[in-house]
């Protein structure tokens, strides 16, 4: 199977494709959690995007590819199609090309950097524009949206993956407790410049997604479960998450639930809790899948005028 992934063209003047002379860029800190996640639940990913409306031959855009994982994946789904990733972070555009070239040394493995507010790509470009749990970390989500409903041709796809910050996973907690653990992360989530909105996108997918412009809006929810005892990729994932919501929930809650919460949250602790022999948890994606329609169809006049429309 010969599938590209290519430099997109045309980049804005802050954007440029990666080469191999650069300096090699750093990842950003998550990066060896995300990793790990990727490989811990890669048969639940490809599963998900196996439900994406693709053909052999269309040409796909991956925002925020990161380490590549879903450009790598969306390519299997492809023969003589075309996967382009795009991303902020350079260190990750090195990373993702240089797992694109191990896992298929025919590939072309350029990536491009680029902005979300200014995609380096045409109007009516890709058939498909795909997006993994990122949307809620952009600048403004909706501005995102409105990129890629241009840059996705008429009849094509916008396909967002994304998760709920409060039901992002299923633990074992106490009920009482982690009622309380909910409540100090929407504190912490307040307390931010920009408020806790974008933050449940989630659960707002599908309106996102009209609000965006895009019609004919599907949203199905993928959930996975893992049980101990865990695997390396698994509990360096489950560490990460632990970590982070102790660094953002710890700080918000009473001194008495923080004490028990770091009791279950602490690898140093002995109550660790994915180091229980009865540990597991659930975890919750939501997928939204969205058509373009043709604007100049909807612009047409009823004197019979041509349509307007974007042009290519």
């Amino acid at each position: 199977m010969s599938v590209q992934t290519s430099i997109v063209a045309g980049a804005p003047n802050d954007s440029r494709a990666m080469t191999e002379t650069d300096a090699p860029p750093k990842t950003p800190a998550y990066a060896p959690m995300l990793a790990a996640y990727h490989r811990a639940h890669a048969a639940e990913l490809r599963a998900i995007i196996a439900t994406v409306p693709l053909f052999p031959s269309d040409r796909v855009l991956d925002l925020a590819c990161g380490d590549g994982a879903h450009m790598r994946w969306l390519r299997e789904r492809l023969d003589d199609g075309q996967v382009v990733g795009v991303d902020i972070s350079e260190g990750y555009l090195r990373f993702a090309r240089e797992q694109i070239e191990v896992a298929d040394a025919d590939a072309s493995a350029g990536l491009c950097a680029g902005a979300v507010e200014r995609l380096p790509l045409g109007d009516d470009s890709v058939d498909l524009a795909w997006c993994a749990h990122s949307l809620y970390s952009l600048p403004d989500p909706m501005v995102a949206l409105s990129e890629l409903r241009r840059v996705v041709r008429p009849g094509g796809h916008v396909a967002v993956l994304e998760q709920d910050t409060l039901h992002r996973f299923m633990l074992p907690w106490p009920a009482a407790l982690e009622i309380r653990i909910h409540q100090a992360q929407l504190e912490a989530l307040r307390a931010r410049p920009n408020g806790p909105g974008k933050y449940f996108a989630g659960r707002r997918l599908g309106k996102l997604l009209t609000d965006a412009g895009l019609s004919t809006c599907s949203v199905r929810s993928f959930c996975c479960a893992r049980a101990a005892p865990l695997d390396a990729d698994e509990r360096c994932y489950l560490d990460g998450l632990l970590h982070d919501l102790r660094q953002k929930a710890g700080p918000f809650l009473a001194a008495a639930d923080r004490v028990a919460f770091e009791a279950l949250a602490d690898p140093a602790s002995d109550e660790y809790l994915p180091r229980r022999p009865d540990f597991h948890a659930t975890f919750l994606d939501v997928l939204a899948i969205a058509r373009v329609e043709d604007e100049r169809a909807a612009n047409r006049s009823a004197d019979g005028t041509p349509p307007i429309g974007r042009g290519r």
